[in-house]
């Protein structure tokens, strides 16, 4: 049974903001994980949530194993995501 992917707010927000080549990139290997979440996420030590890398771009992601739920919380290039994770997103 497929995941559910729910788009956080700030997310979206990082998306129109991007190229749309980089967008649909991002957007498709969202959709692609939805099957085994689990085979593509990398667990982040500090929080309880997961990551997943697309190029220069991570994506940080909750996962609710329970609901089959995919939440994408956060999207942001490598250099300054972790940054943005630790201010509170």
């Amino acid at each position: 049974m497929s995941y559910e992917i729910r788009w956080d707010k700030k997310a979206l927000e990082f998306l129109r903001k991007l190229n749309k080549t980089d967008a649909r990139r991002i957007i498709k290997k969202v959709n692609d994980i939805k099957d085994y979440p689990a085979h593509f996420l990398e667990g982040l030590t500090e929080i309880n949530s997961h990551k997943l890398r697309i190029g220069d771009y991570r994506v940080i992601i909750d996962l609710n194993e329970t609901d089959k739920i995919v939440s994408v919380v956060l999207i942001g290039h490598r250099k300054d995501i972790y940054k943005r994770l630790r201010r509170g997103k």
